[in-house]
């Protein structure tokens, strides 16, 4: 994976949200596919962020985008929100920036790459991921929108990629 920005993070706390203990071996987080079968950790400096993949979902299902300072999530089918993130736990984890970079085939800002293991600062157990958004959504920082509004959510979208 390329490093278009030349650093890393080492003075960042990174969130790295996870549904899957087999990415957690001990006191780290391990390396796994992410993109184009290469195997890396994927972490943010945003716990929003991080908080969207403690629950499994497909981009068949749910839309993700960064536009107007932040985040977007987007039921692609009716009831997609309830069905996959509604009374389902997860896991977030801190880690430190460092050994953290941006790659350039990733659009979405603030989600950064390392391809080794990283140690584990801080775990938290997200009892209900829903609420968790909702929460997120509630304060400004994460902007949802249901089925009903997927036209909008598009709109925006491609404004922001013409932009």
């Amino acid at each position: 994976m390329g490093n278009c920005c030349g650093q890393d993070h080492d003075d960042h706390v990174m969130y790295h949200g996870c549904h899957s203990a087999a990415r957690i071996r001990g006191n780290y987080v391990q390396p796994h596919s992410v993109i184009a079968g290469q195997r890396a950790i994927v972490a943010t400096t945003h716990r929003e962020l991080a908080l969207v993949f403690t629950a499994q979902w497909s981009d068949q299902d749910i839309g993700l985008s960064y536009f107007r300072g932040r985040y977007a999530l987007a039921e692609k089918k009716p009831d997609m929100f309830h069905q996959v993130f509604h009374g389902q736990t997860g896991c977030m984890y801190q880690v430190s920036g460092k050994g953290f970079h941006h790659d350039e085939r990733v659009s979405l800002p603030h989600q950064y790459f390392r391809m080794t293991r990283t140690r584990i600062l801080a775990r938290e157990t997200i009892s209900d991921v829903w609420a968790e958004l909702e929460k997120a959504s509630s304060t400004g920082k994460l902007k949802l929108f249901r089925f009903s509004q997927l036209d909008e959510f598009n709109k925006e979208r491609e404004a922001m990629l013409d932009a």
